[in-house]
């Protein structure tokens, strides 16, 4: 499951139903931090938690940075 009040599985081993132990609001975006640990292995690990806006902010900048890739490409042809 997600973020969205599921499970989150560890990295380290795969267990399931890692807790949070703490979260925070990071920035006036809205973005949320999160502190995991794994109750199976003690592994602890961070989450990032992003709302629509940045979302959306950050998909137009990898588009235009896919724009420019294609442009400065000289190996293959750029089609209009």
């Amino acid at each position: 499951m997600d973020d969205m009040g599921g499970t989150r599985r560890c990295p380290c081993c795969g267990g399931g139903k890692a807790k949070v132990y703490d979260s925070r609001v990071r920035d006036s975006m809205g973005t949320i931090w999160r502190r995991r640990k794994c109750p199976a292995c003690s592994h602890t690990w961070s989450t990032y938690e992003i709302g629509a806006a940045e979302y959306e902010r950050i998909e137009a900048m990898s588009a235009a940075i896919e724009r420019l890739r294609l442009a400065l490409d000289t190996t293959s042809p750029v089609s209009p």
